[in-house]
């Protein structure tokens, strides 16, 4: 497969890799990172974790919720429910 890599992975991930002595970056099949720290990393043993720098109880719900296959980030944005505005 191929791989493209720009910049470091977040701390809080190479932290818990170095910890634990169970993974180490080549054992990533899939990694997607977003702003403030936030990671999914996937690994060739099918082992997938996921963090934030910052506490988001709601993308913790949802990734305990589902069967998650994926995660990408996008930018942050603000969404306000129009019917306020009436």
């Amino acid at each position: 497969g191929r791989s493209q890599s720009s910049g470091r992975i977040p701390n809080k991930l190479f932290r818990r890799m170095k910890q634990g002595e169970r993974h180490e970056i080549g054992d990533l099949q899939y990694l997607s990172t977003g702003p403030h720290g936030c990671y999914y990393a996937e690994f060739h043993s099918g082992e997938c974790w996921w963090g934030s720098a910052v506490e988001d109880a709601e993308f913790h719900r949802i990734m305990q919720s589902w069967d998650v296959y994926r995660v990408a980030f996008g930018s942050i944005e603000y969404f306000e429910d129009e019917q306020q505005h009436r």
